[in-house]
């Protein structure tokens, strides 16, 4: 068997703690953590890790891109895109692709979903779509109503291996394409609308989980009774147990109070953190061609 001891890290313990100790690897899996004796780890190769911090794998169940690379331009992409990950931690992502409605583009999602078999490095254990069942467009997103023939063509795609759909609370006839996607157990995420509390609560009955870069793109109804606040999915999100919710936590995207506010009504295990991030993350400052024929900075 082999075996690796890394000695002297600052081990991470997601919800618990920092504290400096070993940690133990046989044959890729973790095999002890904290304190490692010297009899438990006879024959590993040692390395001190000198007070580094070390942390679980990072998993991003929103991105877009990294590098060089989008993830829906080409397959052969996903390759160039799992050795790159490594660098930041990251060793497992949902890749997240716009659909384009445009002629060919369900076949070029079969096409991109048939790459993961032959990616190495990262896990790319399955796809996240976002779209097209949108009311409210921002990067790209289509707008359509819930359509299931559709959705089955969509599904037939990706072969099994769409993981999660973000789509609308407020799209017409959305209720039943939640429900078929639940039964295909794909995770639905909320994103991208206006819904009131009537559609959002729908929603969740029908098997929603989740909301996606929560805050972002997530607009109140109308005000219909001056003075009184129109109550909307970020409200009824926050309120229901069921469902879990995400973040682009740059300092940006959201305010550190929203997100205070989030992991009150949520505690840090209904709460998580997403780059969403596309072409372009992670390069050093400079001038870069894109796939749409222009330069970005």
């Amino acid at each position: 068997m082999s075996a690796l001891l890394l000695r002297n890290a600052r081990l991470v313990l997601p919800g618990e703690a920092i504290r400096t100790g070993d940690l133990l690897v046989r044959d890729g899996r973790i095999a002890a953590a904290g304190l490692v004796t010297e009899e438990l780890a006879r024959g590993a190769t040692v390395f001190d890790a000198g007070g580094r911090r070390l942390s679980p794998g990072l998993i991003d169940l929103h991105t877009h891109g990294i590098g060089r690379t989008l993830y829906s331009h080409r397959a052969e992409d996903l390759q160039a895109a799992a050795r790159e990950l490594g660098r930041f931690g990251t060793t497992c992502v949902l890749p997240t692709i716009v659909p384009q409605i445009a002629d060919g583009w369900i076949e070029r999602l079969g096409e991109t979903v048939a790459g993961f078999a032959s990616v190495q490095g990262a896990c790319f254990p399955g796809l996240h779509l976002e779209g097209p069942f949108m009311t409210c467009g921002g990067a790209a997103c289509p707008t359509l109503p819930g359509d299931l023939d559709l959705l089955e063509r969509i599904l037939a795609a990706c072969g099994g291996k769409m993981t999660a759909m973000s789509l609308s609370p407020d799209a017409p006839n959305i209720v039943p394409v939640i429900k078929r996607l639940r039964r295909e157990n794909v995770t639905v995420f909320l994103t991208h609308t206006r819904a009131n509390a009537e559609d959002t609560e729908a929603a969740l009955d029908a098997g929603a989980t989740h909301a996606t870069h929560f805050y972002d793109v997530f607009y109140p109804p109308a005000e219909t009774d001056p003075g009184v606040r129109p109550v909307g999915a970020v409200e009824s999100i926050l309120a229901d147990p069921r469902a879990s919710v995400d973040f682009i936590a740059d300092g940006v995207h959201v305010h550190p109070t929203a997100i205070r506010a989030a992991i009150a009504a949520k505690t840090w295990r209904g709460v998580v953190l997403i780059t969403d991030s596309n072409i372009g993350a992670g390069l050093p400052p400079g001038v870069y061609d894109t796939p749409w024929g222009y330069r970005v900075k």
